[in-house]
C-alpha cells in the first residue's frame, strides 16, 4: 500500500478495480478472506466496502454477502428531471420486468447529500434506499436523497411497485 495513503483508501481503490472487472451479481469473497488478502482489520475493510456501496458499485445483502451491482455504463442512479424517463419505465419499455426491494425510506440528515442538493447541511432529507432487480437479476443498489421540504410525501410511499420518477412528476405537475 502506498505510503501516506490511509489503508481504507488503498483497499477501496483496489476493490473498485476488482469489482469493475466482476460480472453483475457476482459475489465478493467473504470479509475474513478479504481482510487476509489486504492485511487489514475488518473495520478497515468495511469502511472501504461501505464507500463502494455508497457509490452504487457493490451491494451488501444481510446473511448472504456483498455483490457487484450493474456494470458501469448501465444506469446506476435514477435522475429526476423533466427530460428523461425513470429507471422503471426505461426497463419496462425494453420489455424487462423490474422488481424493487425497499431497504429504507426515512427522513434523515446527511450533510454531504444536502450539500450536493444545494441545501443547508442540517436540512431534512428523504433517504430512499432500494435494490433494483431486472428480470430477477440484481442491477442496482440505489440510494436517493430528496429534499424533505420539497418532496414530503415520498417518505409515506411504498416504492416496491411504484416508480419514484412517476410519483414525483405526477405530484409536481398537480
Amino acid at each position: 500500500m502506498a505510503e501516506g495513503v490511509p489503508k481504507y483508501i488503498a483497499v477501496r481503490d483496489n476493490l473498485r478495480q476488482r469489482a469493475q472487472a466482476m460480472y453483475s451479481g457476482e459475489q465478493l469473497p467473504p470479509e475474513p478472506e478479504l481482510c487476509d488478502q489486504y492485511g487489514v482489520s475488518r473495520i478497515t475493510l468495511r469502511h472501504a466496502v461501505d464507500d463502494l456501496i455508497q457509490d452504487g458499485l457493490l451491494v451488501r445483502e444481510q446473511g448472504r454477502g456483498t455483490f457487484r451491482t450493474a456494470k458501469q455504463g448501465e444506469s446506476q442512479h435514477e435522475v429526476i428531471s423533466d427530460h428523461i424517463r425513470g429507471f422503471f419505465r426505461q426497463q419496462a419499455d425494453l420489455g424487462n420486468t423490474v422488481d424493487t426491494k425497499v431497504l429504507d425510506n426515512a427522513v434523515v440528515r446527511n450533510a454531504k447529500a444536502a450539500q450536493r442538493l444545494g441545501l443547508p447541511d442540517d436540512a431534512d432529507l428523504v433517504r430512499l434506499e432500494r435494490l433494483r432487480y431486472v428480470d430477477d437479476k440484481l442491477k442496482q443498489h440505489v440510494i436517493t436523497f430528496l429534499s424533505a421540504a420539497r418532496f414530503p410525501k415520498v417518505v409515506d410511499q411504498d416504492f416496491s411497485h411504484q416508480s419514484l420518477y412517476d410519483f414525483n412528476i405526477n405530484k409536481l405537475s398537480i
